[in-house]
């Protein structure tokens, strides 16, 4: 049996994940692009390995570094998608909604015509996945049972219906605080995913927003894993930015060992942030699509104990583990849960 492969691309501030099932089955989980175009590394990558079926593929929130490379995906016809995972409750409001963006942020011409032509492709891509009634669409939230693939339980932990059911009433408030609403509440619809193979977890957030985390430790414990930790392979929420960091009373029942592995999905600029770096470089190993311009500042801050800077009150290495970078991430997970990244063995 080959082993549980995912695949984060490099394509800058933005997400696009593929999944390969130990029995040669595959999931697409976001698909950003790389910035300036060039081939999509979804589309690419299918095409290598001959791949005619996607068991599924996933929009983990209706944001443009997370859909951008959907539309083409959707419209190709060399590879076949049996399901559509995706977490917008009331399509025609979250349309109404960016589509108005622009009117209420005091976005320059620019920035609008930008912002106009995301959500026409958003709207399109959309369109054409929900016109397609030999596509399954399920909508996720916290307890929806999702198909297993090949010995790989898959987990939907979020989000919780009430924060998707409170984004729709926001939107829908017109009179009010509808003109306030910053599209950053959008990653409220964070599709979080939990895939468990044997004893290993890869804990996947998308953009989770730090303050919904509480959620999702209840739903690890309503399915009995609340400290899925044998892997320790976790993606960085929100690209490694300040709001996306987990708070310290969570992140020390996420992580009872040294020894995880992060994954960032980021451009290197502005995120992954020195904050999160330094959290993520006293857990284990971390690797980033591209190098972090605040990693020095990381390195440089004060240690020997940085989980203080979430409120970690347990004993940290004392050391700070290495930053890899560059290119794509290929993470494998065997049956008897042993972990590479890269070739690299982890733990």
């Amino acid at each position: 049996m080959e082993p549980l492969r995912l695949t984060v691309f490099d394509v800058g501030d933005g997400l696009c994940l593929l999944v390969r099932s130990p029995g040669g089955r595959y999931g697409v989980i976001d698909t950003c692009v790389r910035p300036g175009g060039g081939v999509h590394p979804i589309l690419d990558h299918l095409a290598a390995e001959g791949v005619r079926e996607l068991s599924f593929l996933c929009l983990t929130h209706p944001h443009r570094d997370h859909f951008t490379g959907m539309l083409p995906l959707i419209e190709q016809r060399d590879c076949r998608i049996l399901e559509f995972w995706h977490t917008v409750s009331d399509l025609d409001l979250v349309m109404s909604f960016w589509n108005q963006v622009p009117e209420y942020t005091g976005w320059d011409d620019l920035s609008a015509h930008y912002a106009r032509e995301n959500v026409e492709e958003l709207v399109r891509a959309l369109s054409a996945v929900f016109a397609d009634t030999g596509i399954r669409k399920r909508r996720l939230h916290c307890g929806v049972r999702l198909p297993k693939l090949d010995g790989v339980d898959v987990h939907c932990l979020g989000p919780h219906p009430a924060r998707q059911e409170s984004y729709v009433a926001q939107l829908a408030d017109r009179g009010g605080r509808f003109e306030t609403l910053d599209k950053r509440h959008v990653n409220d619809l964070s599709a979080v995913l939990l895939l468990q193979y044997g004893s290993a977890a890869v804990l996947l957030p998308a953009d989770l927003p730090g303050g919904n985390w509480e959620d999702i430790m209840q739903e690890l414990s309503a399915i009995g894993c609340e400290t899925p930790t044998a892997a320790r392979v976790f993606g960085a929420a929100h690209h490694g930015s300040v709001d996306g960091i987990v708070p310290g009373r969570f992140l020390r029942r996420l992580v009872v060992q040294s020894g995880a592995c992060v994954l960032v999905s980021a451009g290197g600029g502005l995120r992954p942030s020195a904050e999160f770096l330094t959290i993520a470089m006293s857990l284990g190993n971390v690797w980033c699509t591209r190098q972090p311009q605040a990693l020095r500042a990381a390195m440089l801050r004060d240690v020997p104990d940085p989980l203080t800077v979430s409120g970690l009150d347990m004993a940290s290495q004392g050391t700070q583990a290495p930053v890899h970078h560059g290119g794509d991430i290929v993470v494998e997970i065997t049956a008897t849960s042993h972990v590479s990244v890269n070739g690299l063995p982890v733990g």
